[in-house]
């Protein structure tokens, strides 16, 4: 199973470079934030998401 999960990883991972952003989620907090930004730069609608602690003002 978790090797399954790491080949989907891998998989996953060679596509970076085609993404417009890179977030590492490594602090869920630091993640949702650099996330946010990156919506609010890019023009993107507002997204509303329930992870606990968090929220979106403009939800």
């Amino acid at each position: 199973m978790i090797d399954s999960r790491m080949e989907r990883v891998r998989g996953k991972i060679s596509h970076w470079a085609e993404s417009g952003y890179v977030v590492i989620n490594d602090d869920v907090h630091a993640c949702f934030a650099k996330v946010r930004e990156v919506l609010d730069a890019d023009g993107t609608d507002s997204v509303c998401a329930g992870v606990d602690g968090l929220e979106w003002d403009d939800c």
